[in-house]
């Protein structure tokens, strides 16, 4: 009995195949044109822990780091180092700075400043610099000593906002050091104040009104008051895994601006692009500052 299917023609079966590989390679194209890439979590300014195993400084009162905080600041220590995290808003991606004045009292002048700062570029990075009354001069300490005083570890700027963070030795390495670095043992006035920079070396003066009017301790901290046994995960995470940020030492040029606000679980888009971990307890309100005869905000609690 004669079959009811019959083979088709060879020349018809090579144009079928043609025509079904060509739509495999479509649907294929498709398919990876539309997948979206995961983005890589950007190191943020995590309040959780603040008062039980860091000091934590914020400005405003009840301010959210990343959301509305016009500067944050926390510390902690080993035996060796301050762990210092610096998040505050700064006038632009380049040429600008991020500083913490250690000083005797509530008033610039006598002061020893680490900054992370950016000068001619965009690549952020820490820095020791010295306020003798009211201006800055850089220290006058070789690159060497000054990188074994201070480590960038994290330099990540996005949608106005600077985030670093820094080791600093609590004590100077040299004699000549604590003619212009402040050891770091004792207890210390913060302040804390953002600006732009000049050429090669120089800061200019901060705001003096508005949000980032510098943020200043109401009394004197210990840098030292949260000991930790070794240098803490958070500081201890690849910078280079981060989608934005120097690694450590500064030595890279941080994308600016990068990111699509696109997420994956567990994140929260940043203002404006890129993303950032929303730990556990993230929302919480942190910090107290009242105003001091309406001109200076100082701090009036310590987290």
């Amino acid at each position: 009995m004669p079959s009811s299917y019959s083979t088709p023609p060879l020349p018809l079966l090579i144009r079928l195949t043609a025509i079904v590989a060509l739509c495999l390679h479509c649907v294929s194209a498709q398919s990876s044109s539309t997948t979206p890439t995961p983005p890589t979590a950007v190191p943020v300014f995590n309040p959780v822990g603040c008062s039980s195993t860091k000091g934590c400084l914020f400005k405003p009162k009840g301010c959210t780091p990343h959301i509305n905080c016009s500067y944050a600041l926390s510390y902690r220590s080993d035996s060796q180092r301050v762990y210092l995290e610096l998040l505050g808003a700064v006038p632009a991606a380049q040429n600008s700075y991020l500083a913490v004045g250690f000083s005797s009292d509530p008033q610039m002048g006598d002061d020893s400043v680490t900054e992370c700062s950016s000068f001619n570029g965009p690549s952020f990075t820490g820095r020791l610099s010295y306020n003798p009354g009211h201006s800055n001069r850089r220290v006058g300490l070789s690159s060497q000593a000054q990188a074994e005083l201070l480590t960038t570890h994290y330099a990540g700027y996005s949608n106005g906002l600077l985030y670093c963070r820094l080791f600093h030795m609590i004590a100077p390495a040299t004699t000549e050091s604590q003619t212009d670095v402040r050891p770091l043992s004792g207890t210390q006035y913060l302040l804390m104040a953002s600006g732009t920079t000049t050429g090669s070396t120089d800061i200019n003066p901060h705001s003096f009104s508005g949000e980032t009017f510098p943020m200043v301790s109401d009394s004197p901290l210990s840098l030292t008051q949260f000991p930790i046994p070794s240098q803490p995960a958070d500081f201890q995470v690849d910078p280079n895994t981060a989608s934005t940020g120097s690694p450590v030492g500064g030595g890279g040029t941080p994308p600016v601006g990068s990111g699509n606000g696109t997420v994956s679980s567990g994140q929260t888009p940043a203002p404006g692009g890129g993303a950032i971990v929303q730990p556990d307890g993230f929302t919480k309100a942190h910090g107290n500052v009242t105003t001091v005869g309406g001109d200076r905000e100082v701090m009036d609690g310590v987290e």
